[in-house]
């Protein structure tokens, strides 16, 4: 493989485990948001 296409994948796999983490992030604040909101609603 040339160095170019290392690079490309390493840069392709930093980006999906950004976009991962980002997912992840924003599902656990809407999730627990979402719970506050319950419990205030609930309440």
């Amino acid at each position: 493989m040339s160095k170019k296409i290392q690079t490309a994948l390493w840069l392709i796999r930093l980006w999906l485990a950004a976009v991962v983490m980002c997912w992840s992030a924003a599902a656990l604040g809407g999730y627990l948001g979402w719970l506050t909101v319950e419990k205030l609603i609930g309440q």
